[in-house]
């Protein structure tokens, strides 16, 4: 069974979601270049890798406040949980803040910054 392919913009989510300092910056874009072209998935877009970071950004930025973001629900166990946050109100507000990224995608995109900036 084979998992189902990265799309564009998952691409670029998931080099970007370990870009945590203007350093990385330039690490994240080479290694999206070798992304897309591995895996054909078109040429290098610099407007979209800009949208696709400002949603990196903010979701850092939200699920990094942990107890104090207003996603969080609250604890369901002594440990981190991915059902600690309101992943449905995530989804809906990001949603309409970006419009271009289909919701599939983009929730699979919440599924990697809850793991790498709440569960890790």
């Amino acid at each position: 069974m084979s998992a189902t392919p990265l799309t564009y913009d998952e691409t670029l989510f998931q080099a970007l979601a370990y870009e945590f300092g203007p350093d990385d910056r330039r690490e994240a874009e080479r290694k999206i270049r070798r992304a897309l072209k591995r895996h054909r998935l078109g040429t290098y877009n610099q407007e979209r890798v800009d949208e696709i970071r400002s949603l990196k950004d903010e979701l850092q930025s939200e699920i990094g406040r942990f107890a104090g973001s207003k996603y969080y629900l609250n604890s369901t166990g002594p440990v981190a949980d991915m059902a600690n946050f309101d992943f449905e109100r995530m989804l809906a507000d990001y949603s309409g803040k970006y419009p271009r990224i289909a919701r599939a995608e983009l929730g699979r995109m919440l599924n990697i910054a809850l793991y790498v900036y709440y569960l890790r």
